[in-house]
């Protein structure tokens, strides 16, 4: 069996983006977009979970080489279209409240990384990912 490289699972995941995707993941403790998803929106939220599967296991591959990289608990968000001035909610942001957020771990096993994990480690090692 030929093991998957890190840049076949990132090719994969970028295959499964979108343009003009509603769906994007985000860590459901810290809000980061880790590296590979960090910028990348996805049509639905079959295609975003699987993309979050990937990402684990990039991630996963990638801390065989970096014992730092943090672990991450993937989430599901969606953006929502712009809300008028005058609806006089102050809850949307320009499209990008995410109080839609489906927990893939809880739908997809292997997704959710340790719960066990220091929430200000520092994500040192992997270019892309924001803190």
């Amino acid at each position: 069996m030929i093991a998957e490289t890190l840049a076949d699972i990132r090719r994969r995941i970028e295959s499964l983006a979108s343009d003009d995707g509603r769906y994007y993941l985000a860590c459901a403790r810290t809000g980061d977009r880790p590296t590979p998803v960090a910028g990348l929106a996805f049509e639905s939220r079959e295609t975003a979970a699987r993309a979050a599967r990937a990402c684990q296991r990039y991630r996963e591959s990638l801390r065989q080489y970096d014992e730092s990289v943090p672990y991450r608990d993937l989430v599901v968000h969606e953006r929502h279209a712009a809300v008028p001035a005058d609806s006089g909610s102050d809850a949307r942001d320009a499209g990008t409240a995410d109080s839609d957020a489906t927990d893939v771990a809880a739908t997809d096993a292997g997704v959710h990384d340790s719960d066990a994990i220091d929430p200000d480690a520092t994500d040192t090692g992997t270019a892309g990912d924001r803190r």
